[in-house]
């Protein structure tokens, strides 16, 4: 997602830009603050000898069919 954000967030006149990742019915909404430079979520660091770049599961926290994911949507 970061990669895609960089890519073409000099062509895009927002303030906020965001996004979204989805799997099955659970979606994670990334956030990039055009003038601080942030992206929200949190980069997830890389480890030389672990399998760790995984989002965690917490980060999944809209269920779109669920009222509440609705209501957040």
């Amino acid at each position: 997602m970061r990669q895609r954000f960089d890519d073409f967030i000099e062509s895009v006149d927002l303030p906020i830009l965001y996004g979204a990742s989805a799997i099955a019915n659970h979606l994670c909404i990334y956030q990039y603050n055009q003038e601080t430079c942030r992206l929200l979520s949190r980069l997830i660091p890389d480890d030389e000898e672990l399998s760790i770049d995984r989002a965690p599961a917490n980060r999944w926290n809209i269920d779109v069919l669920a009222p509440e994911g609705e209501q957040q949507l």
